[in-house]
């Protein structure tokens, strides 16, 4: 019995270590104040074999990239996003 439980618990350990976080994103943010304007700027370094999609895509597609905000009487967006480089 003791040999059963013990192989019953061996066999769940694959599950356990597949089931760690991935994280091929990392992203850093910087802005860019003149005046009382500010331009942020979010940067995302991509591990290689990954991919982020465009923040504007077609119904039906993959889910897009989001940029969550609270909403504050504090600031306001006076532009919409911009995408440097293009995306490919």
């Amino acid at each position: 019995m003791k040999n059963t439980v013990l192989i019953s618990l061996f066999s769940l350990i694959p599950f356990f270590v597949d089931a760690q976080i991935i994280e091929p994103i990392k992203w850093s943010f910087d802005f860019n104040q003149e005046g009382n304007e500010a331009e942020l700027v979010f940067t995302a370094n991509i591990d290689d074999g990954w991919h982020l999609y465009d923040t504007q895509l077609p119904e039906g597609g993959p889910l897009p990239t989001r940029v969550v905000y609270s909403d504050s009487s504090l600031f306001e967006f006076i532009s919409p996003l911009e995408k440097y480089p293009e995306p490919v």
